[in-house]
């Protein structure tokens, strides 16, 4: 809008209108122009008010003639946005929240998906390779609310489950004899509305680090395969976690699992070798606590990007035990670095054995008090977490190995506190283990 211009102030002298200019044609001339001027002026900035002040007479009436011909709605009783009202008496403030925002309209767009709460059990090599006791398996879980299983892929010997066509199982011979199709198995877990879940050993792997002697954990810088044990005891060669073929044989059985239909990739025993005299275990050079960490955890993210990249998902197993015990070496300095993705945490109570005392936690009898035992240990180690993908491994049997004055017999109770032990820390998912595979505790009643 433009700013007026002040008017000159004009000096009047009265010599000048002594005379009869009034009465001069040219004067009545410049008059009647100057009136016309302003008329003209005036008339241009009334314009545009009068015109707004018209158009509102007309919509105001439309209006009231459209509001005269609807039917008056009955006025609303007002709540307390503060309490919630009604709602808010019944249930608490939170779900009359919850009940007035489902009652507006939502707004268009994609629905937010919901993942399913994972509800797992372990089936054994046994049953995975026999068709009818496979069958009978899955269809009893799919009728007792489990809607995932988990089973090896590669187990702690080195032997290959399924039916690999990778060219390195075939030059190693890792193959059972009884490998299941794992397609067919994937095929059938889905049919009956069941998430596979499959477990890989990392790098204790006997049979591969024999036959591909280059990538075995050494005794120092020498030819000599580095052993757990004596051979006299059972000891056992482990690949090594720096050696190209070991991080390369781990995730291609992983992604050609995942392309067979397995969809949640466990990766178990992703550490650095424990037994006797690990201080003489060479691993091609030279490696700090802290950089054992690092590598773990670089691998970890390397298998995970692998698998993600074929349409799965992948996971670490970690014990809860392992994770607090300062004087172990076998994930370094910092084990939680292998926790950035996901993360199935041991916190079974049998895993911590007669007793526990660690820097961190004190458990007296672990087994006679699983809520408690799970409940401290989650406590202990959660919030170092460094992902909240975390499902929890659950104690579904009774241990022998437990002494008997320690020991307790499992039966459902002792699964259900477990569980409800896990849930209020916050963690819903699970994963039940009996290394037999019998659930009848939990499938029948039976208390066995």
């Amino acid at each position: 809008m433009f700013k007026r211009k002040k008017q000159r102030k004009v000096k009047r002298y009265h010599n000048i209108y002594r005379s009869s200019i009034f009465e001069s044609p040219f004067f009545k001339t410049v008059v009647t122009a100057g009136c016309l001027a302003l008329f003209v002026a005036v008339g241009w900035l009334m314009y545009e008010p009068a015109y707004q002040f018209i158009m509102n007479i007309g919509a105001s009436f439309e209006k009231t003639e459209e509001e005269s011909s609807q039917p008056k709605q009955p006025e609303q009783p007002k709540q307390d946005a503060q309490d919630g009202g009604f709602w808010s008496f019944l249930f608490g403030n939170e779900q009359a929240q919850e009940e007035s925002s489902s009652s507006q309209p939502e707004e268009e767009g994609e629905p937010e998906q919901v993942q399913p709460l994972v509800h797992a059990v372990y089936m054994p090599e046994n049953i995975l390779q026999d068709p009818a006791l496979r069958s009978d398996f899955i269809q009893n879980c799919a009728g007792s609310g489990i809607n995932s299983i988990m089973f090896d892929l590669k187990n702690n010997k080195g032997v290959v489950t399924y039916r690999s066509h990778l060219p390195q199982v075939a030059e190693l011979g890792s193959v059972s004899d009884t490998a299941a199709d794992l397609a067919a198995v994937t095929g059938e877990m889905r049919a009956a509305g069941i998430t596979p879940i499959g477990r890989i050993y990392a790098f204790k792997d006997p049979l591969a680090s024999m036959a591909n002697r280059e990538a075995a954990v050494r005794y120092g810088n020498s030819d000599w395969i580095w052993l757990d044990n004596t051979v006299d005891m059972g000891g056992k060669s482990w690949l090594n976690p720096l050696h190209d073929y070991s991080q390369d044989y781990i995730a291609d059985l992983a992604v050609e699992a995942t392309t067979s239909g397995v969809e949640e990739i466990l990766l178990d025993m992703v550490h650095f070798p424990v037994g006797y005299s690990v201080s003489l275990a060479y691993y091609g050079r030279d490696i700090t606590e802290e950089e054992k960490s690092a590598e773990l955890a670089a691998f970890i993210r390397r298998a995970d990007a692998d698998v993600q990249a074929v349409g799965g998902e992948l996971s670490v197993y970690l014990s809860t035990p392992n994770l607090l015990d300062s004087s172990g070496s076998k994930y370094g300095s910092d084990p939680f670095q292998l926790t950035e993705c996901g993360v199935v945490l041991g916190v079974m109570p049998a895993s911590f054995g007669n007793m526990y005392n660690s820097d961190q936690l004190a458990i007296a009898n672990p087994v006679q008090n699983p809520y408690t035992t799970v409940r401290s240990a989650l406590e202990t180690v959660q919030s170092r977490l460094k992902t909240e993908d975390v499902m929890v491994l659950l104690q579904s049997y009774t241990d022998g190995s437990i002494n008997a004055l320690n020991n307790k017999t499992y039966t459902r109770t002792e699964v259900e506190e477990q569980i409800r032990a896990a849930e209020n820390g916050g963690i819903a998912d699970y994963v039940l283990y009996s290394p037999s595979g019998d659930y009848s505790i939990l499938f029948s009643g039976t208390e066995n």
